[in-house]
């Protein structure tokens, strides 16, 4: 019937999809898989090859029947990438398009020849970290201190604080375990987003610029960094980084005792695995209006993970981790009681620490060197009180008090006064120290000090210490080797027609993203594919229904090969099967960390789709997978939990698709602020395809946008979106109807969905798109070791069945025709990229 149409001249069908395979008909697969008959299809009946052969000339003489009555149309071929994607780069190019340049990076291994720890420095590290994780267990009463700027920008200036520091440390050191607070990194908190406004605020920090010339020259960071940690710890004073991506403490963790991990890191996966393996004690800033992110961070990093990251070779392998007991909570301030009591009751419940630092620096809402002496002060009360909760504090200071702008003169800069947030000044810095002593002091006349050993030495709670001569990777059971991103390419490589396919897509999406497209995009899929068969057969239905509805609706797959971090999936994590976490880490759902069969199954799904000329998504939550399975995909999305994330954000800088932001729960402003960091270039660690260790700087993305719960308030959309416009940058959103945005059933999707439609109908410009948790059965299925998994059925976030998935795009389609009906002309292009 299909080739009687094509022979008669219509030019709507274009293409037909056969059911077709060696032998006619179907067979049952059975209880012996080996007794298949061989090229019988095991699910629907099939042409066999002599009917589909017979079919396929039928169709041949069709199309030429039709054109010798219709000459084809000359001009352009619609595959072609259109011009308003930017950086498109060569047409046999779908990855790396806004990546300037990736330079080499000293390896980590080099950097510590060159920058060794003797052995006595070595023995205080380790006797720190000890005191520390004492402090933290409730082994001991002192109060642990991080004192010093919230970035260092000159090692001399740093080494004078570092002096003064480590003979107060010495003088106090029986009620005070102080640390040195030496960041490498500007910190991504909210107080650090605001001053990047400022003059100066695009310092990255002595790694990244250590002259501060923009010059992002990170081998002589690196070096710079290993000597300055190495001096201050010949002066017998312990030392605490904060890290703000994953490959840095490759370079100096065996030289730090202490490791933080701020707000907005709290809620990223790969700072929680990363934390799961570091050697040292790990703080885990709570925000400014809850610390549940916090929580679940020191949950998380307490047990083992496998995951991406880099060797001391500088060569990215598969990281597999023991887990880290000794996280605990870093509170602001500002923290209410009941909040710091919630909190630390939850991890008492799991037998982790249930103690608290208080963060009295700016980033949790002192925003002067008065409050925060008066935040540290409220801290010693609480401590002579004998408030046992209570075990540390941490310090913004340096030698002078208040701040300063960078400037186009960094040698013009005042000696001893930090270039980021304020901080107190020594007298003041000597002062607090002081106080918080004799606070301790009158602590233990209400409460003698626990009894037991000696805590200068190891103690048996602090795991995995190994030799005394080793400070690193004490709680890395292997890197294993990791097929490089070039390799993996090689093998499942993408074909010149499938290629044109992403880019056009791309194109497609950016249009709509931009303003210069009325359609809407709509991104369906689990949220997490677990069965690429499974997938391909949703994949396969999708197609088709795309493929009917793309005048109105783009269309795009969810492909994600990660389970996502997002609240709902931190939720699902305590249900059987909670703990795995996606095709690429475990393709056979069987715990065995197969990350390069997880690869390669996830190009090849990629590519499957992508020949049947659909459009894919991925969502990343590492910053390494990217350089694997970009080149195929069409579109990236980064998690509400990412979106905080530097290092996420740094990431979507480079992309070369648009990106969607997602909006937390409660705020978008996480999401705002990231969109307008991904459309900066930025230069940042990561791996080559090559998979070594490099330097990436990038062009910047503006095709980056926001994706918003589906209970999001309007006038917070309003103001998130009013924010970008301001800006120039695509000030449209996509409303997200999952699971991790509160709708946990199915029902409550697809009423999310039908809310979306209706505003769309109404004429609303402001909404581009929608996020469709959808399978081929409704609902969820635990992953229970051994248990038999239903086909079609997801095993993360609650999904859609096909059926209702199918009338919400149709409905999603109706509305788009309304819209147009209603306003002939696209939605304003006032946010347009230039």
């Amino acid at each position: 019937a299909v080739a009687a149409r094509v022979a008669d001249g219509d030019g709507r069908v274009c293409g037909v999809v056969l059911s077709a395979f060696l032998k006619p008909g179907r067979q049952e697969i059975g209880a012996q898989p080996s007794q298949l008959q061989f090229g019988l299809s095991v699910t629907e009946p099939c042409l066999g090859w002599e009917d589909a052969l017979a079919t396929l000339e039928a169709l041949a003489a069709a199309v030429a029947a039709r054109r010798r009555a219709s000459p084809p149309p000359v001009g352009r071929s619609e595959s072609m990438p259109r011009a308003p994607f930017r950086e498109l780069g060569a047409i046999e190019q779908t990855d790396n398009l806004r990546v300037q340049t990736i330079r080499p990076l000293l390896s980590p291994a080099c950097a510590i020849e060159e920058v060794e720890l003797p052995l006595q420095s070595k023995r205080l590290l380790l006797r720190a970290r000890c005191d520390i994780s004492a402090v933290v267990q409730g082994d001991s009463d002192r109060l642990l201190v991080l004192a010093g700027p919230p970035a260092v920008h000159d090692p001399s200036e740093a080494m004078e604080y570092a002096a003064r520091l480590a003979a107060l440390a010495a003088e106090l050191e029986s009620e005070l375990l102080v640390v040195m607070a030496v960041n490498l990194s500007r910190s991504s908190s909210d107080a650090d987003a605001a001053a990047a406004a400022a003059p100066g605020g695009g310092w990255a920090g002595l790694v990244t610029d250590p002259r501060l010339d923009g010059s992002v020259d990170m081998n002589s960071g690196f070096r710079a960094a290993r000597r300055l940690l190495l001096d201050i710890a010949q002066l017998g004073l312990p030392t605490a980084v904060e890290y703000v991506d994953t490959i840095t403490p490759q370079f100096v963790a065996d030289l730090a005792s202490y490791a933080l991990v701020g707000a907005r890191q709290a809620g990223s996966r790969a700072h929680r695995e990363l934390a799961s393996g570091l050697s040292t004690p790990v703080g885990f800033q709570g925000g400014a209006t809850s610390a549940d992110a916090a929580v679940d961070a020191v949950r998380s990093a307490a047990s083992g993970h496998a995951f991406l990251s880099v060797s001391k070779q500088g060569v990215a392998g598969i990281v597999q981790t023991t887990g880290n007991r000794d996280g605990h909570l870093v509170l602001p301030a500002a923290s209410a009681a009941e909040a710091e009591e919630a909190a630390c009751g939850a991890l008492a419940a799991l037998g982790l620490p249930a103690r608290a630092m208080v963060d009295c620096g700016y980033g949790a809402g002192c925003t002067t060197p008065q409050e925060q002496a008066a935040a540290a002060a409220a801290v010693a009360a609480r401590v002579a009180d004998g408030d046992g909760r209570v075990c540390g504090v941490v310090l913004s200071a340096f030698l002078k008090p208040g701040r300063q702008e960078i400037g186009a003169q960094p040698s013009q800069l005042q000696f001893g006064l930090s270039v980021t947030e304020p901080c107190l000044g020594w007298e003041d810095a000597l002062a607090t120290l002081e106080a918080l002593a004799a606070a301790v002091a009158a602590r233990r006349r209400a409460s003698p000090p626990p009894v037991g050993r000696s805590e200068s030495m190891p103690r048996a709670p602090f795991r995995e210490l190994g030799a005394i001569e080793q400070t690193d990777n004490l709680r890395v059971q292997t890197i294993r080797p990791l097929l490089s991103p070039a390799c993996a390419i090689e093998e499942v490589e993408l074909p010149l027609q499938s290629k044109r396919l992403v880019l056009r897509a791309r194109c497609d999406i950016s249009a709509v993203v931009q303003g210069d497209s009325d359609r809407l995009l709509v991104l369906a899929g689990p949220p997490a594919v677990h069965d690429p068969s499974e997938a391909m057969e949703y994949a396969a239905r999708l197609a088709a229904l795309a493929a009917e509805l793309e005048s109105e609706l783009l269309v795009v797959m969810a492909v994600n090969l990660s389970r996502s971090s997002s609240d709902a999936d931190a939720a699902a994590a305590a249900a059987p099967g909670g703990g795995w976490a996606g095709l690429v880490t475990d393709p056979r759902l069987d715990g065995s960390v197969d990350m390069n069969s997880g690869f390669r199954a996830a190009r090849r799904l990629l590519l499957d789709i992508a020949q049947l000329g659909l459009p894919t998504a991925v969502e990343y939550v590492d910053t390494i997978t990217p350089q694997f399975v970009a080149d195929l995909a069409s579109y990236a999305l980064v998690g509400a939990r990412q979106a905080g994330s530097r290092a996420h954000r740094e990431l979507a800088s480079g992309l070369s698709t648009p990106v969607g932001f997602q909006g937390g729960a409660t705020s978008a402003d996480a999401a705002v602020d990231a969109v307008r960091s991904a459309a900066s270039g930025h230069a940042f660690l990561s791996v080559s395809k090559q998979g070594v260790a490099g330097i990436v700087q990038t062009t910047g993305n503006r095709d980056g946008h926001l994706v918003l719960p589906a209970a999001s308030a309007a006038e917070a959309e309003e103001a998130a979106c009013g924010a970008l416009a301001a800006l120039g940058l695509p000030a449209r959103a996509m409303v997200d109807c999952g699971y991790g945005a509160g709708c946990t059933t199915p029902q409550e999707q697809a009423a999310a969905a039908a809310a979306v439609a209706a505003r769309v109908a109404g004429g609303d410009g402001r909404v581009c798109g929608a996020v469709l948790p959808s399978y081929l059965l409704q609902g969820r299925q635990p992953l229970a070791p051994g248990g038999k998994l239903t086909r079609g059925m997801s095993v993360a976030g609650a999904c859609l069945d096909w059926g209702t998935t199918e009338a919400i795009l149709r409905e999603f389609a109706v509305a788009v025709t309304a819209r147009r009906a209603a306003a002939p002309e696209p939605p304003s292009k006032k946010a347009r990229s230039s």
